[in-house]
């Protein structure tokens, strides 16, 4: 069945429409919007990851593929580039695509709160205070005083 339908390579393409900056993948899409296809064991592979590999080599497994132009469904290899979870995190905030901060929909806290949480952690309130102050978890409080969360704020 496999042979009849050809390779991966030859799937693949007969489902991108190129356009004058990107080339767009019309086969399925999985629920964040990348493409995926299926691979010859039968398992889903993201299209532009195959396209990467295609082009520029083997990479590793836990290497990101990211766009440079920012369409999950563009498959154009120059508009990719590999990079590390950290480096895909960059790229998204860099570009405005990740929520920081009262941005968030899942934020409990203003800036001003997370100067006052830092200013009491200086003075020497614990962090269980904190957190029963502000009705939040241990970890909320502590991610914030040991600069792991909320670092824009000075």
């Amino acid at each position: 069945m496999g042979a009849r339908r050809g390779t991966i390579s030859e799937r693949l393409w007969r489902h991108v429409q190129k356009t004058k900056s990107c080339w767009l993948w019309t086969g399925s899409r999985n629920e964040d919007g990348y493409g995926r296809i299926k691979t010859a064991s039968g398992s889903l592979a993201l299209v532009h990851r195959v396209v990467f590999v295609d082009a520029f080599g083997q990479i590793d497994s836990t290497v990101c593929v990211c766009h440079h132009c920012d369409v999950r469904h563009c498959v154009r290899p120059e508009h990719l580039f590999a990079g590390s979870q950290q480096d895909n995190m960059r790229d998204a905030f860099e570009k405005g695509r990740r929520a920081r901060g009262i941005e968030h929909g899942h934020c409990r806290f203003t800036e001003a709160d997370v100067v006052r949480i830092m200013e009491a952690d200086r003075s020497g309130v614990a962090v269980t205070a904190l957190a029963q102050r502000f009705d939040v978890a241990f970890n909320s409080i502590w991610q914030i005083v040991h600069r792991k969360t909320w670092k824009h704020v000075i």
